[in-house]
């Protein structure tokens, strides 16, 4: 995997996870749902095409990080699903759930 992947790969990983943490605040769920097009990789990454091995170093990616992701062809993307109780979190983000949880329970209670 070349720099560039990776750096997509963990912006959008972060930003996909602190989104979801967002939302557990309102709504109390942990699992949500996101896409990322071969466009988007393409574009971020300056790839003409997304090779077999590049699509299963992605999964690999995610798979790392406890966080699901299965490509589409027929769609041209990735479906990755987040489960904030099973997924890899930073200190700051496992702070930041903490939060956000406590903030649901004192809303709900």
């Amino acid at each position: 995997m070349q720099s560039q992947d990776l750096v997509f790969l963990e912006n959008a990983l972060s930003s996909f996870i602190e989104t979801a943490i967002h939302r557990v605040a309102h709504s109390g769920d942990m699992q949500y749902s996101y896409r990322i097009t071969a466009a988007e990789v393409k574009e971020a990454t300056d790839r003409q095409r997304l090779h077999e091995a590049i699509i299963s170093e992605y999964q690999q990616f995610f798979a790392n990080h406890h966080v699901g992701a299965a490509y589409d062809a027929g769609f041209a993307s990735f479906s990755i699903t987040i489960d904030l109780n099973r997924c890899v979190l930073s200190p700051a983000q496992a702070k930041f759930l903490s939060t956000a949880m406590e903030t649901f329970r004192a809303e709900n209670t």
